[in-house]
């Protein structure tokens, strides 16, 4: 899965570190996604996909980052984010 820190995080300060060390450090991610950031009034619910392990990471403000999961992301879920889709 890609997914991008917050825009204001580098590799160098507290934050970004414990990502991109999450294993070495002791900390596990649970990773919790949504499709939109809203849904009319309504903020919608976030889906929760489990544990990933950092595989790749680059860049800086932000930190762009490749997960692995534990489990398989639900096809529905996949089928909606795919670049360009």
């Amino acid at each position: 899965m890609h997914w991008e820190s917050q825009s204001g995080t580098t590799q160098a300060s507290t934050a970004g570190q414990n990502l991109v060390k999450h294993a070495e450090r002791g900390y596990s991610i649970y990773l919790f996604v949504r499709l939109n950031r809203n849904n009319g009034p309504l903020t919608p619910p976030f889906q929760f996909l489990g544990r990933g392990n950092c595989i790749s990471h680059e860049g800086n403000r932000p930190i762009a980052m490749v997960w692995q999961l534990d489990h398989p992301m639900p096809a529905e879920l996949l089928e909606a984010n795919r670049v360009g889709g």
